[in-house]
């Protein structure tokens, strides 16, 4: 059952920007794949400073693309 939809599309959002799987993730951010399964199905809300810290992981990802092709 899918009770929080808003937050799991923004966290599968941050990780296809980020190119991470779900398992990548959770690695990443030190909990079970279970947990990162849970916040991409919307079964768990995802909690406003992994949100935070993912979105920040992005526009760090952003911000190193936009230097690469500025360099070139």
């Amino acid at each position: 059952m899918v009770k929080h939809r808003e937050s799991a599309k923004k966290y599968n959002k941050a990780l296809d920007e980020l190119g991470w799987s779900q398992v990548d993730a959770a690695k990443a951010m030190h909990v079970d794949a279970r947990t990162s399964r849970r916040y991409a199905l919307g079964e768990r809300k995802v909690p406003w400073v992994t949100q935070d810290w993912l979105e920040m992981k992005v526009d760090q990802e952003r911000a190193a693309k936009a230097n690469i092709v500025e360099g070139s």
